[in-house]
C-alpha cells in the first residue's frame, strides 16, 4: 500500500504543480471530460489498517467520511477517488449515498 503524507506535511501548490495541472486540464478538455473529474492533494489524516478503506456516507445535507472494513463496505458503494500508483489506479475513497444508488 502506498503511504501518503499527513495533510500537515503536504506543501502548498507551486508553479510546477500549476503547470502540470494546466496540462491535465488540457488533456481532459480534449476528451470532453473536464467536468467529470476533479483534482485533490494526495494525503492522509490517519493511517488505515490493511483491511480498511475510507468511505464517504451521504445524508440529506451532510457528508461523513470514515474508515470501514473492506468486508463491511455497503452494497452500492462505488469508488469516487483514485490514487495513481506504480501498479495503476487504486481506489482511495469510496462513496455511499443513503439517498439512492451511487452514480
Amino acid at each position: 500500500m502506498t503511504s501518503l503524507p499527513h495533510i500537515t506535511d503536504v506543501p502548498s501548490l507551486g508553479a510546477h504543480d500549476l503547470a502540470v495541472l494546466d496540462q491535465v486540464h488540457a488533456l481532459l478538455a480534449r476528451h470532453g471530460m473536464e467536468h467529470r473529474f476533479s483534482i485533490g492533494l494526495a494525503h492522509q489524516h490517519f493511517a488505515l489498517a490493511e483491511d480498511e478503506v475510507l468511505c464517504e456516507f451521504e445524508g440529506e445535507r451532510e457528508l461523513l467520511t470514515r474508515p470501514v472494513k473492506k468486508s463491511e463496505l455497503p452494497k452500492g458503494a462505488g469508488a469516487a477517488e483514485w490514487l495513481f500508483t506504480d501498479d495503476g489506479l487504486r481506489p482511495l475513497r469510496w462513496c455511499y449515498s443513503n439517498l439512492g444508488p451511487h452514480a
